[in-house]
């Protein structure tokens, strides 16, 4: 799983287009609800008390009623390197919504996007560390 999780993240990076422009990431056990990502969407930057955090754009769609939520979700860059911590969700304007604890490999939707969202952060710090002299 950790694989594919990278891999789309490197997808979302690289601004790679599906035909409409979301990342499927997760769903929830019984399907009710889909999870994505927007391409180009991922951010890093900080959070109103200033620790530095790792953002995307998501959209979770109740396959029951075909409603579609858009949020934002991020993750302390510290809780993706201790690979647990709290996702934290909020509107599109950045006011604060609600958080989840999660646990890299748990098996929780809070676990899922918090682990594709430090994919993306790990990605980055990675290519980060060759840039310098």
């Amino acid at each position: 799983m950790r694989a594919i999780i990278l891999v789309m993240g490197l997808m979302l990076l690289s601004h790679n287009v599906f035909a409409d422009g979301w990342l499927y990431i997760l769903d929830t056990n019984d399907e009710a609800h889909k999870y994505y990502a927007q391409k180009g969407s991922f951010e890093m930057t900080k959070n109103k008390a200033g620790d530095p955090i790792s953002a995307v754009t998501g959209r979770v769609i109740d396959t029951s009623t075909s409603m579609i939520e858009l949020q934002k979700w991020y993750v302390r860059d510290a809780d993706c390197d201790a690979k647990q911590g709290e996702l934290v969700t909020l509107k599109l304007d950045g006011t604060f919504l609600y958080n989840n604890d999660f646990i890299f490999g748990a098996g929780s939707v809070a676990s899922g996007l918090a682990q594709f969202i430090c994919s993306l952060y790990f990605y980055e710090e990675k290519q980060n560390e060759k840039k310098g002299m």
